[in-house]
């Protein structure tokens, strides 16, 4: 399991006041490059992809703004013969 600060809120996004939408693909692609450093399995990686996803709806962020965000940073950091098809075949 990722470590979540449990004095944090567990579902805020920094700067979502401060700053315009499009500046928080650094965030996401952050998150998600912690989730795969620390995942042990990939069950737990997808654990942790799917509250990323949570956070930023309930944040405001589209769904698709974050399906976007999600396949470049697997296009751009993994290989997609290997985790795509999990990804884009979700249960």
């Amino acid at each position: 399991m990722v470590y979540h600060k449990s004095a944090a809120e567990p579902y805020a996004v920094p700067f979502i006041f401060d700053h315009p939408k499009h500046t928080f693909v650094n965030v996401i692609q952050t998150s998600l490059t912690r989730a795969v450093r620390y995942s042990s399995t990939f069950e737990t990686f997808n654990n942790e992809r799917c509250y990323i996803k949570l956070t930023l709806l309930l944040n405001g962020y589209s769904s698709s703004f974050s399906d976007k965000e999600f396949r470049n940073f697997f296009t751009d950091y993994l290989s997609t013969n290997s985790f795509m098809p999990f990804i884009t075949h979700e249960t």
